[in-house]
C-alpha cells in the first residue's frame, strides 16, 4: 500500500507498536510505518461499504449482507480475487473515514440489511472491536459474520468470541508447498485449521437458521477450488473431514478466473474448468458432506468485485 497515504488515529493498542496480531507476527509499527506485511496502518481503513447478495443465499436473505471491506491482507495470494484492496493497488479506492464507514454501515442497516459482514479482519483486530463499539453505542447489534482468509492466530480470535455469530473462513490449501508457493504462507495448512477450530469451539460446527432461514450463528467453510490443484483440493477436503466431520456446512466456489491485472503464472492463468469443478464436487459427495452449496456455470462473471466502482458488486459491471 501507498506509505504516503494518510494514517487516521486510532485508540491505543501496544501490539499495533510491534505487530503481533496475526500468524506472521512481523512486528512492524503499525502506528509510525514501515507497516509490515499486510500494509496496514494503525486506523480504521475501509476500501468500502456495500450490501452484498452473495454466494452462501443463507447470509443476510434477500436483503444481503452490509460488508465492509478491510484494505490490506496478511496473505500475498498470486491470483487474489481482491487485489485492488488487499495490496493497494493504483487502482484502488481513497480509504474511507471512520466517519463514513459508521455512516454507510448505519444507511444499510436502516434499508433492511441485518447481517454485518467483515471482510478480511484477520489483521485488523483492535480497529474491528473499536468499530463494534461504536455501533453498539446506538442500539444496534446486527448478525456479525467474520469473514477471513483462514490465516488467523486463535489466540486473536478469542479476543472475538461472543461478537462474532458466523465464521465464514475461506480453506485454501492441504499442501505446504502450495502454501507457500501461490500465497507465501507455507505455514497455512497448519494455521488455517488450527484458527477453524478455535472459530468451531466458540460458534459450534452447525449452523443455526431463524424462521426465514437465514443464518444466525455457526461456521461456514469456504474453499475457491483453483485450476490445476485439484488433487490439493480433494486432499484439503479429506483433511477437513478428519479435522472436523462431515457435517459442517462447504461452500464449494467454481468462480476463479485470473485477475486480468496480476500476471498469474500457469495454470492459474486460465478459468477453472467444468471438469475440474465437478471432479472436486463429487469428491466432496463421496466423502459424505451433505450441508453447503456448490455453484453454477457462469458464477466468474456474477461474483468478481470492482473496487473502482461506487458499488463493487453493481450486477452491470461485476466481472465486465
Amino acid at each position: 500500500m501507498d506509505q504516503a497515504i494518510k494514517r487516521q488515529p486510532q485508540p491505543h493498542d501496544p501490539r499495533l507498536e510491534h505487530c503481533t496480531l496475526c500468524p506472521r507476527r512481523c512486528g512492524a509499527n503499525r502506528c509510525t510505518g514501515p507497516y509490515g506485511f499486510c500494509s496496514g496502518g494503525a486506523g480504521l481503513e475501509v476500501a468500502a461499504v456495500c450490501r452484498h447478495t452473495g454466494e452462501e443465499p443463507v447470509l443476510g436473505g434477500p436483503a444481503g449482507v452490509c460488508n465492509v471491506f478491510f484494505t490490506g491482507c496478511n496473505l500475498r495470494c498470486v491470483f487474489c480475487q481482491n487485489h485492488q484492496v488487499s495490496r493497494g493497488s493504483t487502482t484502488a479506492p481513497r480509504l474511507m473515514k471512520p466517519g463514513e464507514v459508521i455512516a454507510q454501515i448505519r444507511a444499510l442497516l436502516d434499508a433492511g440489511c441485518d447481517t454485518l459482514g467483515l471482510v478480511s479482519p484477520s489483521h485488523v483486530v483492535p480497529q474491528v472491536r473499536a468499530l463494534l463499539a461504536a455501533i453498539e453505542r446506538e442500539g444496534r447489534h446486527p448478525t456479525l459474520v467474520h469473514n477471513g482468509n483462514g490465516y488467523d492466530d486463535p489466540e486473536v480470535l478469542r479476543e472475538l468470541e461472543g461478537r462474532v455469530d458466523i465464521y465464514l473462513p475461506d480453506l485454501k490449501y492441504a499442501g505446504s508447498d502450495t502454501a507457500a508457493r501461490l500465497s507465501g504462507a507455507a505455514d497455512y495448512p497448519e494455521v488455517a485449521f488450527s484458527a477453524l477450530e478455535e472459530m468451531a469451539r466458540q460458534v459450534g460446527t452447525g449452523l443455526i437458521l431463524d424462521e426465514r432461514g437465514i443464518a444466525r450463528k455457526g461456521l461456514i467453510v469456504r474453499h475457491l477450488v483453483l485450476p490445476g490443484f485439484i488433487d490439493d483440493s480433494i486432499a484439503l477436503l479429506e483433511k477437513l473431514a478428519q479435522r472436523m466431520g462431515v457435517d459442517v456446512h462447504l461452500s464449494l466456489m467454481g468462480q476463479y478466473r485470473p485477475p486480468p491485472e496480476l500476471a498469474c503464472p500457469p495454470p492459474l492463468d486460465r478459468r477453472l474448468s467444468v471438469r475440474e469443478y465437478e471432479r472436486v464436487v463429487a469428491a466432496a459427495m463421496e466423502l459424505g458432506f451433505e450441508n453447503g452449496w456448490i455453484q453454477e456455470a457462469g458464477s466468474p462473471d456474477s461474483h468478481v468485485p470492482d473496487f473502482c466502482t461506487a458499488n463493487p458488486f453493481d450486477p452491470t459491471k461485476v466481472g465486465a
